[in-house]
């Protein structure tokens, strides 16, 4: 064997582990920069914190927002709080997975209405105000209240709606921010 094929081999060998390194590195559910899990206050007995998700990490518009435990911990888990630009204190929650903001579905006034990622736009229904009500588990939590309907984020089993708000612990939510 030459010196040149030797040296051929050993690049080859070097890019192919790269490679390999590389689509580990991609694969893993690492925190997507300046984004943070979004974990509910309620637990059930020995259970630990359920978070916001996007169910099974969909990738399309009207996917439903469910909850899952917090220590799946995967890039469908992870939101950004993005400033409405008119100063009202107002957010739209970007999914790390997605870049798509969560929405009450079709704009829905009704209780139970439920939560799903869309296409992010200047909708009222992609809109939310973080309104502190407690500490608890070493963490703020908040209602998350939808600027078109006035309804809180409200955990109802693994699903995520809109309802009336009134403080119980399923529809307090720590921030992303």
């Amino acid at each position: 064997m030459t010196a040149a094929h030797r040296k051929g081999s050993l690049l080859t060998a070097l890019l192919g582990a790269l490679l390999i390194a590389f689509t580990l590195i991609a694969a893993s559910p690492a925190q997507a920069a300046g984004s943070a899990q979004v974990e509910n206050k309620e637990r059930g007995f020995l259970a630990g914190p359920a978070c916001l998700e996007i169910d099974y990490a969909r990738y399309y518009s009207g996917a439903s927002a469910t909850v899952d435990w917090c220590d799946q911990n995967g890039l469908q888990m992870q939101w950004t709080a993005v400033p409405v630009a008119d100063g009202s204190g107002f957010v739209q929650l970007k999914v790390a997975h997605s870049g798509m903001c969560l929405d009450v579905r079709s704009g829905s006034f009704t209780d139970g209405a439920q939560i799903i990622q869309n296409y992010c736009s200047s909708s009222q229904s992609q809109q939310w105000k973080f309104v502190y009500q407690s500490w608890a588990n070493g963490r703020n939590f908040y209602e998350v209240v939808a600027r078109h309907s006035g309804k809180c984020l409200d955990k109802s089993g693994w699903n995520v709606v809109q309802w009336n708000c009134h403080g119980a612990d399923w529809q307090q939510w720590s921030r992303p921010f």
